[in-house]
């Protein structure tokens, strides 16, 4: 009991020593003057230290990446550098991106200046090839004719159309005359077509059908023989723009025809032997019974249109 007595004042005196001991040192440490760097410029003089960018937030000897440098992707930002340096702009030498609405400004500056159009009107005129047995299937050697006018003709032609536009699309109706030396061809029906805006240049497309006859016969055909049916159109061409509603063109078509003629009765028949007497046989047989003839037009005109 004793030794264990004096084993533990000896701790404790000893612990009691190095507590005593130790404050003297701290409190000289602390009251003494600290070292001072040596002046910038002096020999041994060392750089500072770089400033910690996280104020000294660390633990356990490790700490946060560096912030990352906003002007590290400049190389070539200058004191010339303009507004878009370090933002993604075009390099020296090219122009900077633009703006959506940018863009569309520079879209505007170099349109020909046309808005949209709804609604138009058209005159055309030209030449006109026409052969009214170009597709003979009927077998009547007569033909629809009998004999008594040619069926291939060259003339003028004249044209005329209105109608509304949505966009690239055309809507309307024409009415067409050829005027050739025996007759007339009339046509009259509607059309479709599409339109490709290229600046002042504008491709057009067309396709139509209708009705069509041929009338005004000369002295030669009696009065009583009249042909009528169909045309189906096809046609292609190029309108300019000199100005926003004024368009000046060139377009070609082609037309295919189906026209009938009904046979005439005896009093019909009759009337027209009286009216011609030199009437043969075979031309009068022929006037008695129906006939049909599938023939095709060609046409080259000029365009002149204003659109609304």
């Amino acid at each position: 009991m004793i030794g264990r007595l004096a084993a533990t004042a000896s701790l404790t005196a000893f612990f009691t020593g190095v507590l005593v001991g130790g404050a003297p040192d701290d409190a000289r440490a602390q009251g003494a003057p600290q070292p001072q760097p040596p002046p910038s410029g002096q020999p041994g003089a060392q750089p500072p230290p770089p400033a910690d960018p996280w104020g000294g937030m660390n633990a356990g000897g490790l700490k946060p990446p560096a912030p990352l440098d906003p002007n590290a992707n400049q190389p070539n930002a200058g004191p010339n550098a303009g507004p878009n340096a370090g933002q993604g702009g075009a390099p020296p030498g090219q122009p900077a991106p633009t703006s959506l609405s940018g863009e569309l400004d520079e879209s505007k500056a170099k349109d020909s200046g046309r808005g949209i159009s709804w609604f138009w009107v058209e005159a055309q005129g030209g030449y006109e090839h026409v052969g009214l047995q170009t597709f003979d299937v009927s077998g009547d050697p007569g033909g629809p004719s009998a004999g008594f006018f040619d069926t291939t003709a060259n003339g003028g032609v004249i044209s005329a159309g209105l109608g509304a536009q949505i966009i690239f699309l055309t809507i309307g109706a024409r009415g067409r005359m050829g005027f050739f030396s025996d007759w007339q061809l009339g046509r009259v029906g509607g059309e479709v077509g599409f339109k490709i805006p290229i600046g002042i240049v504008e491709p057009r497309f067309d396709v139509g059908a209708g009705y069509a006859a041929l009338a005004n016969f000369d002295d030669d055909v009696p009065e009583q023989i009249g042909l009528n049916g169909f045309y189906v159109r096809a046609g292609a061409g190029v309108d300019f723009y000199p100005v926003e509603v004024l368009a000046i063109g060139i377009v070609a078509t082609f037309d295919a025809l189906g026209l009938s003629r009904s046979g005439l009765t005896s009093e019909e028949l009759a009337a027209v032997r009286k009216s011609r007497p030199e009437t043969t046989d075979a031309e009068a047989a022929s006037l008695t019974h129906d006939s049909t003839g599938y023939g095709a037009t060609f046409a080259l005109q000029g365009t002149v249109g204003l659109h609304f």
